[in-house]
């Protein structure tokens, strides 16, 4: 059986700008979740919109305390 391709996390300058103005813990939040997004890429989000071109777009929610 074929080894299974992973996923990496890519960050655009303009993500990784807003992510330098977060906390340290916040950072490390999002990062963790970026890793788990990457791990599971096939995992729906808990709600679904479309976008401006009409595609399906997942959305995740996730507490910012």
């Amino acid at each position: 059986m074929p080894k299974l391709v992973s996923f990496e996390p890519v960050l655009s300058g303009k993500a990784l700008s807003f992510l330098s103005t977060l906390s340290k813990r916040k950072q490390q939040r999002v990062v963790i979740l970026l890793f788990r997004l990457a791990a599971h890429p096939n995992q729906p989000g808990d709600y679904d919109s479309r976008d401006d071109s009409g595609r399906h777009v997942q959305h995740s929610k996730w507490e910012s305390s």
